[in-house]
């Protein structure tokens, strides 16, 4: 079954919103992928540093995050923010 947002859900089971609110004035515009760490068809785990780019009430913005993945069931899942950001 999909959530309500219409697609698979991302995250892993430990740290999945009950709920995911979006800011309506919030437009994500694009996905930057700076970095990346294992995660390749061998890992179990990864991370992603990445800067997400938004805009909000007519304005431009963006935000850092290095995240980190784990393998479950086959697919990549959200684990969370790293400790290095």
């Amino acid at each position: 079954m999909l959530p309500e947002w219409g697609w698979p859900n991302p995250w892993h089971p430990s740290t999945r919103p009950a709920r995911l609110i979006l800011d309506p004035q919030q437009r994500w515009t694009r996905l930057e992928i700076l970095a990346t760490d294992r995660g390749s068809l061998f890992d179990a785990t990864g991370s992603v540093e990445l800067r997400a780019h938004y805009r909000e009430s007519g304005q431009a913005d963006s935000m850092y995050e290095h995240s980190s993945f784990v393998r479950e069931n086959g697919e990549w899942v959200y684990l969370g923010e790293s400790a290095e950001s």
